[in-house]
C-alpha cells in the first residue's frame, strides 16, 4: 500500500512539472530559460509521451529524474529571478 502511495505522489508531481511547462511555453515565458532547461523541458515531454503510450518502469524512471531536474532547475533559480 505505502508503494502505491509513493507512486501516486511521484505521479502527481510529474504531472505538476508538465502543468507548469506547459504554462511557461504558452505563456512565452521559455525566452527567458537557460538552454540547459530548455534541453531538460524537450527531453521531459519526450518521455512524457513514451510514458503515456507505454508505461513501463524504465520509462516512469527516467521521468522521475527529468522531473526532479526539472523542479530543481525551474522552482530554485530560473522562475525566481
Amino acid at each position: 500500500m505505502q508503494f502505491q502511495d509513493t507512486v501516486k505522489k511521484q505521479m502527481r508531481n510529474v504531472e505538476f512539472v508538465k502543468v507548469q511547462i506547459d504554462e511557461i511555453y504558452k505563456n512565452g515565458q521559455f525566452y527567458s530559460l537557460s538552454l540547459h532547461t530548455l534541453e531538460l523541458t524537450r527531453r521531459f515531454n519526450e518521455k512524457y509521451q513514451k510514458f503515456s503510450e507505454e508505461p513501463q518502469e524504465e520509462n516512469f524512471r527516467e521521468l522521475l529524474i527529468l522531473t526532479e531536474r526539472l523542479e530543481e532547475k525551474l522552482y530554485t533559480s530560473e522562475l525566481l529571478n
